[in-house]
């Protein structure tokens, strides 16, 4: 097998509004229902990576249920915690011999910055919004490309229209 097949990439997976903000007081500044359903049936049985503020977001009780693997991001070192993996880099993380394909990065803000480098896709809701915040994603540079062009929708529940983009770098 070439390096290249075993190189492990990640998927970064985000909701992200018109002026990128991603979050506010530690969530989220927005009520997405059907985006928040299709992020749960993405990371399903999955691997996903989390800043330990955004980890301490997620209701522990569903990522359980829906047998979702979490490596948590942190720059403390010996941090254990029954049921959870840590690591202090995205690099790390990517190394964990229980990540098979994909590991979906989840936020926040440093985990999307860090993993930009290991990243070949993003699934990325655009939020039909300007809200204020104080969490925001990175900027999307020139090495991507926007491999689909989205419809907008509101969906019955959410309080902004949405569209889901998937963008690609093939490097």
């Amino acid at each position: 097998m070439n390096e290249q097949r075993r190189k492990k990439h990640c998927t970064i997976i985000a909701a992200v509004a018109m002026n990128n903000v991603i979050g506010k007081d530690g969530g989220l500044p927005w009520r997405l229902p059907s985006d928040l359903a299709r992020f749960w049936d993405t990371v399903t049985n999955k691997t996903v990576l989390s800043g330990r503020l955004t980890y301490a977001c997620l209701p522990k009780k569903k990522l359980r249920d829906l047998g979702i693997d979490v490596i948590v991001l942190t720059r403390t070192s010996g941090v254990e915690k029954p049921g959870l993996r840590f690591a202090r880099t995205v690099e790390e993380a990517v190394r964990m011999e229980r990540v098979c394909g994909d590991l979906f990065v989840i936020g926040g803000t440093s985990a999307y910055e860090q993993a930009m480098q290991y990243t070949r896709k993003m699934l990325i809701t655009r939020v039909r919004a300007r809200p204020e915040g104080d969490t925001f994603f990175p900027d999307i540079d020139t090495e991507w490309d926007l491999i689909n062009t989205p419809a907008w929708e509101k969906h019955p529940g959410d309080e902004h229209a949405t569209a889901l983009e998937e963008w690609v770098r093939y490097v």
